[in-house]
């Protein structure tokens, strides 16, 4: 399925469950954020993401992510490191440089990046608690990190963005907020332990 709404994606075969799901997650996060259908495919000829390392793939798609390992994203504390005035989360030793193959293939682990901050993987782990039971914003992943004021996933799909749209493959443009405005605000309430009010 293509057309201008549509973002096509493969995974690297050789990628197991439950990272296939992640995988998955974070390709869907990044088709919400950009008001696109994500499709997966088993055909890697022509499709818009690929997200491994087999060399016949990478040649094959408009865009390739990199992969590393996945246990290594599940044993070691991801590490920020700038490159190319881009904070991107590393488990393994990241790259010099954010693209590779004439622009066409992303050298670190964006979707595995994604994962982990959105999903709350990390919060399991960390002891430090507030008096409801949560995990202080300096104790999360992004507040250890530094990105706790950075919409780092946000900055990642852009920058996903702009390697697609280098590729040729263009999507049409959404607005992030509504008519044009800068923001825009959402009430919402949470209620953690409901009871009759007498």
């Amino acid at each position: 399925m293509k057309g201008p709404h549509v973002l096509s994606f493969a995974l690297d075969p050789d990628l197991q469950e439950p990272f296939r799901r992640s995988a998955r997650y974070a390709v869907e996060v990044i088709g919400d954020v950009l008001g696109l259908q994500v499709v997966e495919t088993e055909e890697s000829n022509g499709v818009d993401l690929y997200y491994g390392n087999d060399p016949s793939r990478i040649a094959a798609a408009r865009l390739s992510i990199a992969r590393e390992a996945p246990h290594v994203w599940l044993d070691a504390e991801p590490r920020r490191v700038d490159i190319d005035g881009l904070p991107v989360l590393s488990c393994g030793t990241p790259p010099s440089s954010l693209v590779g193959n004439g622009g066409r293939r992303i050298l670190v682990d964006l979707p595995m990046a994604i994962f982990r901050l959105l999903s709350g993987w990390d919060e399991s782990s960390v002891s430090e608690r507030d008096r409801h039971g949560r995990v202080p914003g300096r104790a999360s992943l992004p507040g250890r990190l530094g990105l706790i004021d950075i919409p780092v996933v946000n900055r990642y799909i852009d920058f996903l963005r702009q390697r697609l749209d280098a590729t040729g493959r263009r999507f049409p443009a959404v607005e992030r907020w509504p008519h044009g405005k800068r923001y825009a605000v959402g009430l919402s309430h949470d209620v953690d332990r409901p009871q009759k009010y007498d």
